[in-house]
């Protein structure tokens, strides 16, 4: 799922050297141009003044290179030979960037100057109207290496394809020349500033030369390495749930009789009103007005014990009776069908948006996940996003909804209709933490927690699953189990916020490093669903989200080694089989055509989700449909017209 996008800062270069770690090399004599490493360091690019720069993240280093089939291994000694001439930047044209302490978002051109893009007309001209999902996080500590040039206006304009055309290569956006380094003033001084990442802590001065700053960056690339045994851990738990299908089952068959008897105490707590008109004289009334939800409890209690074991009973029968249910793996409508759910996602900030609604719908859409768009800038009122989400529902829809806030430029302002204030200075609920763009998982519920989103949710129950926690960023590395421990700790904290908040709907928890891991998932989901109190037959009414954005071969060779342990890999559409469709619980699959994301591996995804009946949502929708930048229309008419796609899905 997208929000606006805002990324955590990944791991530094130590994540290149697992990413590259099985791969073998002779020692070969570097030339300018090339990337290098050695059998235990960082990646390097050798500059045509005969020093080696340094890549800050994996985010830098893929704006210039799509893998690291170019990297050569050299010796330490001759690594050692080569100064360090300072920090490459992004490659010009490739990616927005901006900082966590500063909402200006910039343009980058030739040798890491920076131009403000002013507002968002520009920004979506130059960059199309996904921008907001091309903005990269430079930490505070690297931002040292970039200046400030002109902004971006109608007499200074941006070129965007004039930038990548000059971005050759490295040396070339750096301006280096032969035996001078243009960089000597970032080797004076400043490197004790840039060099010194907040994620990692120095280490010993051993292996440092040269003076000054170089002890810096070298420790930092040798820090980075001693990450890399986090890759390495937590393979345990892969499959463990599987078994857990099973036993389910058979929970359902013994425990018939039990959830019945929590449905007579739970009833009487919740509806007493509708629990003694049933026993009383109205069982038809009752059975026509809860459709089949109720009719299945009813139905038990009186002599069919077997009729549906699977929907004995709800712990909250008066009120979940009116929801979407999450059933095992399965989502259910109120009538207990069990829907695939194959839709899109949209960032709604207009009335007229419902015509993508009713596109997409016509197109065999079963569900759509709406992105509400707080901000000022687009005058959106609790009236107009009835209309939209009321769209949905008349198409019969499963409605994910999202909150959404792009416009930095004007602090995030929202909208006064819709309670006003900077998201990212609200007010956070007591005990969920502090709301900031660094921490902005709070920002998120204090806004669920004006009445008229409540009244929304309420009116359109039936057919909601909300998103209870977004892509999430937090303070701990999140390819770390620090990090997966963190993202647990808050699901489970936002859960039983809405829950005590009074939202009885099922929750969707978006999983951790920007949904992308689903060891997160596996490793740590019944856990985190056990502090959900809202329960249908005995089963939490949370489950997740799984960006399937695997196309970059780094992601497949992490998960693989998280998921199936040692050096293997995993495809998405793999993942899908082994491990999403094996879990006792609902997980979604975000799917794109991005060059990024999931590129040319969508068909392969949605087929092996169709085959196991996995909900996928595509993102995104525009004006044109769906949106499919890298495969154009072939990728449209599949995505669509498919039976694997849009056509093939049921209501």
């Amino acid at each position: 799922m997208v929000s606006n996008r805002t990324k955590v800062v990944l791991l530094a270069l130590s994540v290149f050297s697992l990413a590259i770690f099985g791969l073998r090399y002779a020692f070969a004599a570097p030339a300018s141009g090339d990337l290098v490493k050695t059998n235990g360091s960082s990646v390097y690019y050798i500059g045509v003044d005969s020093k080696r720069y340094v890549f800050p993240n994996e985010k830098v280093y893929f704006s210039w290179y799509k893998d690291f089939s170019s990297v050569k291994t050299i010796s330490d000694s001759e690594l050692a030979s080569y100064m360090i001439g300072g920090n490459v930047t992004y490659k010009p044209g490739t990616r927005l960037v901006k900082i966590q302490s500063d909402p200006k978002v910039y343009a980058v051109s030739a040798n890491g100057v920076l131009r403000w893009v002013p507002d968002e007309n520009t920004a979506s001209t130059i960059y199309g109207a996904n921008w907001n999902r091309m903005i990269d996080d430079i930490p505070d500590s690297f931002f040292v290496n970039y200046k400030m040039g002109t902004d971006i206006g109608p007499t200074q304009r941006y070129d965007r394809t004039q930038e990548l055309a000059n971005a050759t290569n490295i040396g070339t956006d750096k301006h280096l020349l032969s035996g001078v380094g243009s960089q000597q003033n970032i080797n004076s001084g400043n490197n004790n500033n840039f060099n010194v990442p907040a994620f990692i802590p120095p280490v010993s001065s051993g292996g440092g030369g040269g003076g000054g700053s170089s002890p810096n960056i070298n420790t930092n690339s040798n820090t980075n390495l001693n990450t890399n045994s986090n890759f390495n851990a937590n393979s345990n738990t892969n499959t463990n749930a599987n078994s857990n299908s099973n036993s389910n089952s058979n929970t359902n068959t013994n425990t018939n009789s039990n959830s019945n008897s929590n449905t007579n105490t739970n009833a009487n707590t919740n509806t007493n009103t509708n629990s003694n008109s049933n026993s009383n004289s109205n069982s038809n009334l009752n059975t026509n007005t809860n459709t089949n939800t109720n009719q299945n409890s009813n139905s038990n209690i009186n002599t069919n014990t077997n009729t549906n074991s699977n929907q004995n009973t709800n712990t909250n029968t008066g009120t979940n009776s009116d929801t979407v249910q999450l059933i095992s793996r399965d989502i259910k409508d109120t009538s207990g069908k069990t829907i695939v759910a194959r839709g899109a996602e949209m960032v709604v900030a207009d009335t007229y948006d419902s015509d993508w609604i009713d596109a997409a719908a016509n197109d065999g859409a079963n569900a759509v996940r709406l992105l509400l768009t707080l901000d000022a800038a687009n005058n959106m009122t609790p009236a107009t996003f009835d209309t939209l989400v009321g769209r949905a529902v008349s198409h019969n829809m499963i409605v994910w909804i999202s909150l959404f806030t792009w416009d930095g430029t004007h602090n995030n302002v929202i909208g006064s209709a819709l309670g006003g204030g900077n998201f990212y200075s609200l007010t956070a609920p007591d005990g969920t933490g502090t709301c900031s763009s660094a921490t902005p998982a709070p920002c998120y519920l204090a806004v669920w927690s004006r009445p008229w989103l409540k009244n929304l949710i309420a009116k359109y129950k039936g057919n909601i699953i909300i998103d209870g926690m977004q892509e999430y960023i937090g303070t701990a590395d999140p390819d770390t189990e620090a990090g997966r421990t963190e993202w647990a700790t808050v699901a489970k904290a936002n859960i039983q916020w809405f829950r005590n908040a009074g939202y009885i709907e099922p929750l969707e928890i978006m999983s951790s490093y920007q949904g992308r891991d689903l060891d997160a998932i596996v490793e740590k989901g019944s856990s985190i669903r056990a502090v959900d109190t809202v329960q249908v037959n005995g089963y939490p009414q949370t489950m997740f989200g799984w960006q399937a954005y695997w196309a970059d071969s780094w992601y497949k060779g992490w998960q693989g080694n998280l998921l199936l342990g040692g050096n293997n890999t995993i495809t998405g559409a793999q993942a899908v089989h082994q491990f999403v469709a094996n879990q006792t619980f609902p997980i979604e699959v975000g799917v794109d055509n991005y060059g990024g994301d999931t590129a040319l591996e969508y068909q392969a995804e949605i087929d092996q989700a169709a085959a196991d009946n996995v909900s996928w949502l595509w993102w995104s929708w525009g004006d044109a449909g769906v949106e499919c930048p890298v495969n154009g229309a072939a990728c449209k008419a599949y995505v669509t017209g498919s039976q694997s796609g849009f056509a093939g899905a049921a209501r």
